[in-house]
């Protein structure tokens, strides 16, 4: 058989009909309809149906998004996350990045049967005002890092990986809980901060198509999401 290289994402738009070896060569301008972000209700509005293995990371972590809560406190709302419902080790919360009752940036993972590692941070997110969050991960030093507008704003020093959680599912916006608010610029990527890169870039979503219900993945890996 012979190797045809090209791009193999039949959503890109230069997807090539021919290609069985994809080069990485995906591209999705021609979706771009203008700078646009996501509005969520609050109630029932989630992205969801992306490719779950993909985004299933136990690993070093780094995840990159501006926000922008119309939120009143008193609730959990989540914001990006990896779980499902339950107490069983494979529906741990591998990441869970989410505003807590007092309206406050709240990082949350899992290990063991259920056992949650929260660490708090002292961001407040509803405010009405658009906010950079960056929060990292290193499994080795079992520490993370939380950013606001690229400064530093809290280091944690926690006692446990996450572990288990294969059955979870990756939602931006909502699972169990809503955001009501507003989403731009995400990127998801497999290192700590020290070591991020396109080469370890797993997801990317700009929010500029502006019309359909498809949210593109622009790193190239085809994790799309269905709005």
């Amino acid at each position: 058989v012979e190797n045809i290289e090209g791009c193999t994402d039949e959503l890109a738009c230069n997807y090539n009909s021919d290609a069985n070896t994809d080069d990485d060569s995906c591209d999705y301008s021609c979706h771009d309809n203008g700078d646009y972000s996501l509005i969520f209700d609050g109630v029932s509005d989630r992205v969801g149906n992306f490719n779950d293995d993909l985004l299933y990371l136990d690993g070093n972590l780094t995840i990159i998004f501006d926000v922008k809560s119309i939120e009143s406190n008193g609730a959990w709302h989540t914001l990006i996350s990896y779980y499902k419902n339950g107490e069983s080790q494979d529906l741990n919360v591998m990441y869970n990045i989410e505003i807590n009752p007092s309206g406050n940036l709240s990082y949350i993972h899992e290990y063991g049967n259920g056992i949650n590692i929260e660490l708090p941070s002292e961001i407040f997110l509803n405010d009405g005002n658009w906010h950079n969050i960056m929060v990292s991960r290193n499994v080795e030093d079992k520490v993370l890092d939380i950013y606001h507008n690229e400064i530093l704003v809290n280091t944690y020093n926690y006692s446990n990986n996450p572990d288990g959680g294969e059955n979870g599912i990756f939602s931006i916006g909502g699972y169990s809980s809503y955001t009501n608010g507003f989403f731009d610029n995400i990127k998801i990527y497999s290192e700590y901060s020290d070591s991020i890169s396109n080469n370890n870039l797993v997801a990317h979503y700009n929010f500029n198509a502006g019309t359909d219900n498809i949210l593109y993945d622009r790193s190239g890996n085809q994790n799309h999401g269905t709005i």
